[in-house]
């Protein structure tokens, strides 16, 4: 629902990059770390997926390319939710108006993508699959991220309309103004 989609993503990637000094500082304890990037990266990519989904409508193999193009890319940038992220995010505008259908069907990449994510993850840490799949830990993460599907039913009852007019500068400000906040308040308390 924006009236210039270059401006709102340009928006989403200034945000990205005002917030990832205090993320990084926060989650990783320094002013740069390059493995992750805060989660607003994964928003703005996923919105530059969903114009280009847009702009070839009529090509859907061009557009499936560019989807599993930008996951991957997104992995490999360490975009926070990178690979579990864009693919729900794009589920959720490609079934934009059959919401059954949007939220069946990024629950299932949700569900799908995150034990392929932990799985890979502790492959890269010498687990084997039989001996991940055995592991508490691994179970514990992946229960940790499905406890995000809580909040399908209540994307269900959104009914498409505005809600209450908030200045959208509140919403931009609000997640580096939190990160910076917890980071303070850890400086603090530690």
């Amino acid at each position: 629902y924006t009236h210039d989609k270059g401006k709102y993503i340009l928006s989403l990637f200034i945000f990205a990059l005002i917030s990832e000094i205090p993320y990084d500082f926060l989650f990783y304890g320094k002013p740069f770390y390059a493995d992750c990037q805060n989660v607003i990266w994964t928003l703005g990519v996923a919105s530059l997926t969903c114009v280009a989904i847009d702009y070839f409508h009529r090509k859907p193999l061009i557009a499936i390319v560019i989807t599993f193009i930008t996951i991957f890319l997104s992995e490999l940038a360490g975009l926070e939710y990178g690979i579990i992220g864009v693919p729900v995010i794009v589920a959720f505008y490609y079934f934009r108006n059959k919401r059954w259908k949007q939220l069946l069907v990024s629950a299932i990449l949700f569900c799908v993508f995150t034990m392929l994510y932990y799985l890979h993850n502790f492959g890269k840490n010498g687990f084997t699959i039989f001996g991940t799949l055995a592991d508490s830990h691994y179970w514990y993460l992946v229960t940790l991220e499905f406890c995000g599907l809580a909040v399908w039913p209540l994307l269900f009852l959104y009914n498409g309309k505005k809600g209450k007019n908030i200045n959208k500068w509140f919403f931009y400000l609000f997640y580096p103004g939190h990160i910076l906040f917890l980071l303070i308040l850890s400086l603090i308390i530690f």
